[in-house]
């Protein structure tokens, strides 16, 4: 199920335009922040970021809306896009707001016994992870089944408990696609960065582990390297962000089985006399 979802995410990029919309904006507000961070300050490209990021919620709902629907349109993309901006956006937020308590709670507790500050962030981040993959869910049957936010989180919950070997599974694949994600955003970076990087080849050794902190720092800190650091998020961004919303919403189609029915609250027994007063049986 987790392979054939896969496979279906792909196929939806290959006919649908406008799946592809929410990488391309991502790569074009990452840009954007570097052309922002290089010309007028950091706090600037920041704050224009965070601002157009909320562009994204809508593009992501929309392509769920366009796989739920199983109709590749415009109209059917900007419907989604328009009505389940909201329920894509409240979940996520309630999710990472739920996972961040969670894990700076367990965080704290550790470090009032005594465990290190760099240990605690470990074991937080243990507790943050799962969490997250728990609530996985929740922002798309928020979209598609117009569920509320605290009723989505608990879907998705249902979703991953019952799921056993073919979550995991589902899981373990998006796990290789992260680790494929920084494969290939090595290779774009050290293509954009070659031109930086040029004097080092010809350095020995021993002048390599005598560079300082500060001139590693400036190295890394040059024009052409964060240049080539944004442009490598970019250029992955436009392929792996509907990738990954793609899989996600094509593998939750097929996850319904994995969600108990909510129990049915039987109705009381009685009946109407004859001036319609309703009676009920003891």
């Amino acid at each position: 199920m987790a392979l054939q979802s896969l496979g279906e995410a792909a196929g939806w990029m290959a006919k649908s335009p406008y799946v592809w919309l929410s990488g391309l904006w991502t790569a074009a507000v990452l840009l954007l922040a570097w052309y922002l961070y290089e010309g007028v300050g950091i706090m600037t490209a920041v704050s224009v970021a965070l601002v157009l990021a909320f562009v994204l919620p809508a593009l992501i709902a929309g392509t769920y809306g366009v796989v739920a629907e199983g109709e590749s349109s415009f109209r059917v993309f900007r419907r989604y896009a328009v009505h389940g901006y909201f329920r894509q956006l409240l979940p996520s937020i309630l999710v990472f707001l739920i996972a961040w308590v969670i894990s700076q709670f367990v965080s704290y507790i550790l470090m009032t016994f005594g465990l290190g500050l760099a240990a605690s962030a470990q074991v937080a981040m243990f507790v943050f992870i799962p969490v997250v993959f728990f609530c996985y869910f929740a922002d798309v049957t928020a979209v598609v089944n117009e569920k509320r936010v605290f009723a989505s989180v608990k879907d998705s919950f249902l979703r991953v408990m019952n799921g056993s070997f073919s979550v995991a599974v589902f899981y373990l694949v998006n796990v290789v696609l992260l680790i494929a994600v920084s494969f290939i955003g090595s290779f774009v970076f050290a293509a954009f960065a070659a031109d930086a990087f040029l004097p080092f080849t010809s350095m020995t050794e021993a002048e390599l582990l005598s560079l300082t902190p500060d001139e590693l720092l400036a190295i890394m800190s040059a024009p052409e390297v964060m240049f080539a650091g944004f442009a490598a998020i970019a250029v992955c961004a436009v392929f792996f962000v509907p990738l990954f919303t793609l899989y996600k919403v094509c593998y939750f189609a097929k996850t319904s089985a994995l969600v108990l029915p909510d129990a049915t609250v039987a109705e009381p027994e009685g009946e109407y006399d004859e001036k319609g007063r309703w009676y009920k049986y003891k």
